[in-house]
């Protein structure tokens, strides 16, 4: 089959593929996709009332600082038994793995960029441009310790602020500071003191 057929048969396919518009239109009521989506909406509506991460979710955003806080401490929560059972699912879908994955991988990087700088005599500045509640950055800074080691963490709103501070002062953090920043504008990085270098 020739390379130009192939392509128009993929073109042919992706013209039924519904739009970003088409798929943000409200469903006509009563429809079968209306009933069914709705009864999805109303079931995960009344799972969120017994169990944690998902009432998390709900009520501050699925990806909230606080709903990463919730999937990196991995305990499961949730009433009557069921709503326990529901949260231990949904703690270890795959996306929820990844994420934890993900944290330990950056958590890991950063102490390996202590050691190194420690071992070359340099002292380590780390700089979170889009921090939430940084705990990923909080907890390398408890298990390397703090000497020759500075902290940055910025966010556009302090909304998780509190959180990260109640967090560091849990784990006897002092060289990390929280400041408002937009990771976007260029001119907030020029403000910086002291400048980053390290991680």
């Amino acid at each position: 089959m020739r390379t130009q057929d192939i392509n128009t048969k993929k073109r042919k396919k992706m013209v039924n593929h519904p739009t970003f518009e088409e798929l943000s239109n409200p469903l006509r009521p009563l429809t079968l996709r209306w009933l069914k989506w709705s009864s999805v909406s109303l079931f995960i509506r009344t799972v969120s009332s017994i169990t944690g991460g998902i009432k998390i979710g709900y009520k501050y955003g699925f990806d909230s600082g606080k709903m990463f806080d919730y999937i990196y401490e991995n305990k499961p929560h949730g009433a009557f038994g069921i709503g326990f059972l529901l949260d231990c699912i949904y703690l270890n879908t795959p996306g929820w793995k990844s994420v934890r994955s993900r944290k330990d991988g950056l958590k890991g990087f950063i102490k390996f960029v202590i050691r190194e700088n420690r071992n070359r005599g340099i002292e380590t500045f780390a700089l979170d441009i889009a921090a939430g509640t940084a705990r990923y950055l909080t907890e390398a800074l408890c298990e390397e310790g703090e000497k020759n080691i500075f902290a940055i963490c910025r966010d556009i709103s302090d909304n998780h602020f509190d959180d990260a501070r109640i967090f560091q002062k849990r784990l006897g953090i002092n060289n990390m500071r929280f400041e408002i920043g937009d990771a976007f504008d260029s001119t907030h990085f020029a403000l910086l003191d002291p400048k980053p270098g390290g991680v």
